[in-house]
């Protein structure tokens, strides 16, 4: 069975099948209030991990040093710096798009 066609079938296991596959690839029982999509996207997560290999070093030098930051800071919560408002774009070229050619200009109007 091939990686792609193993993630297709997590959706119709059971969830005692998926804890099973759990224990298979994490080695250590899943936690007790994890809800099955989430359990599904993280088996899936694994399976193409091992197909496919991890993070890449970089990214993984970049989490830790993330880490020991919010550590050496003492705080829980990680904030990226970016907050988009409900509505907000979230692709600009779209946008920039969008005001380049007027929605009357694109069907003929002026």
């Amino acid at each position: 069975m091939s990686t792609l066609e193993e993630i297709g079938s997590l959706q119709g296991l059971p969830i005692h099948k998926l804890k099973i596959l759990w224990r298979q690839l994490y080695r250590i029982p899943p936690p007790r209030t994890m809800p099955r999509d989430l359990m599904i996207r993280a088996l899936a997560y694994r399976l193409q991990e091992r197909a496919h290999g991890g993070l890449a070093p970089a990214t993984k030098r970049k989490l830790r040093s993330l880490v020991a930051e919010l550590e050496a800071k003492g705080t829980q919560v990680f904030d990226p710096g970016v907050a988009l408002k409900p509505g907000a774009p979230r692709d600009l070229t779209a946008q920039k798009a969008a005001h380049a050619f007027p929605p009357a200009a694109l069907v003929g109007g002026t």
